[in-house]
């Protein structure tokens, strides 16, 4: 998967056209950032172009947090519904649209696209629920216990998979220690390094805790 995203309609398509030379499965596109849209149809219409322009399948990664645009159910509803978008990226942390979208679409096995989850509170809800996976950035460091998690929430296995995420709450708690705001990606790459996945290395304004 590559990134695509980027301000307008125009730049996102021509980094689009960009990226996919370089031969990804996937490109993923979020909404447009910086700017707030007026209406949820400059979303629609954003998405029409790039699924209709770019000839690699896109994933939409839906991150209002980030691009300051909140998208509602019926937006996402049409975007998983067009041709050439192939899932979602779902990392709004609103539970109430995912048990919607899970809800229209409950078979994995007759569904057009991919539903994925980010929000790590709720991975053992959205799993049991139906969702076809996670993308997590924290839990990168703890993939033997989403694995075990994962695997208990798709087999059904309730209780097992409610205390696994207690556990991964716990591991990711203790790991990102209690300055969030300042301290997750230094923590995340901290603990990456430590095991040896990837050099330490944070930008400024983030705090290097090697440093």
């Amino acid at each position: 998967m590559v990134a695509c995203s980027d301000g307008s309609t125009r730049r996102t398509i021509e980094l689009g056209k960009r990226m996919q030379d370089l031969g990804p499965d996937y490109l993923v596109s979020t909404t447009p950032y910086y700017y707030g849209f007026p209406n949820q149809k400059c979303i629609i219409d954003y998405f029409e172009k790039l699924s209709n322009t770019l000839d690699k399948p896109l994933l939409f990664y839906n991150n209002p947090g980030s691009t300051g645009n909140k998208v509602c159910f019926e937006t996402i509803d049409t975007i998983l519904s067009m041709d050439n978008i192939a899932g979602i990226k779902d990392s709004a942390c609103d539970i109430h649209i995912a048990m919607d979208i899970l809800r229209k679409y409950p078979d994995k096995k007759t569904r057009s696209f991919s539903y994925l989850y980010g929000d790590e509170f709720v991975y053992d809800v959205i799993l049991l629920m139906g969702a076809d996976g996670i993308v997590t950035g924290g839990g990168t460091c703890f993939i033997d216990t989403l694995i075990k998690l994962y695997k208990a929430a798709t087999n059904g296995n309730i209780l097992e998979a409610f205390e696994l995420q207690r556990q991964f709450r716990g591991e990711m708690d203790d790991m990102l220690g209690p300055e969030l705001i300042t301290d997750w990606m230094a923590a995340i790459k901290t603990n990456l390094k430590n095991k040896k996945l990837c050099k330490n290395h944070c930008t400024h304004p983030f705090i290097n805790r090697m440093l």
